[in-house]
């Protein structure tokens, strides 16, 4: 009876054995990785911010006619001081404003530029406000450069603009402007003509003058 019971129990350990071996076995051949995956805080990242159009120094020169019931404004952003026979290009822009109660109608502006300069890529206009009109012409042997800008009619509060290049031009003989240093008219002033309760009213802005060195 002893003996019966000594082979029960070697037969019940040797199966307790046989399972745990097993078990043991089948955890250690799975071959899963257990490494975490990588997150987005564990990637190193550029939060430099990129440059913008307000880390770049711009020099710019305005002259303006404000009457309280039209703001009529020139600017010219680039350099203010250019080095002689170096060409050089300017940004213009124009913008007209009417702070009268009331419509202003068939406003035109008129400008032009001196001897030594053109307009830079006519053909490319950065902005002009929709449904007005700009024409240049160029008159005389020097080809002065005239500026027609068509805006027509504003309502209160309606602003208009136009945004266009200049440049340094050649002289007839070949020759890059500016060719001597001074002080030069950039730009002389542009002038503004509009009605207002069938009254013409007419606004002007100042010159723009430029140092040239050797």
């Amino acid at each position: 009876m002893k003996r019966k019971i000594s082979y029960v129990i070697f037969f019940l350990a040797s199966l307790l054995i046989i399972s745990n071996l097993a078990i043991t076995i089948s955890n250690s051949s799975t071959g899963h990785n257990t490494e975490p995956l990588a997150s987005v805080s564990d990637v190193e990242l550029n939060t430099e911010p990129e440059s913008s159009e307000s880390d770049v120094e711009i020099n710019t020169e305005s002259e303006s006619s404000d009457t309280g019931c039209v703001c009529f404004t020139k600017s010219v952003c680039g350099s203010t001081t250019i080095t002689q026979k170096t060409k050089t290009v300017w940004t213009v822009v124009i913008k007209l404003t009417n702070n009268f109660q009331g419509p202003i109608c068939g406003a035109v502006v008129k400008d032009r530029l001196g001897a030594e300069l053109e307009i830079y890529e006519p053909w490319r206009i950065p902005w002009i406000t929709p449904g007005t009109f700009v024409s240049f012409t160029t008159r005389g042997k020097s080809k002065k450069v005239f500026l027609t800008w068509e805006i027509g009619d504003l309502n209160p509060g309606e602003e208009a603009k136009l945004v266009f290049y200049i440049s340094t031009d050649l002289n007839p003989a070949g020759k890059q402007e500016y060719t001597s240093p001074g002080c030069y008219e950039l730009n002389s002033g542009a002038t503004l003509k509009y009605i207002y309760e069938g009254v013409q009213f007419s606004e002007e802005t100042g010159s723009i003058y430029i140092t040239v060195l050797p």
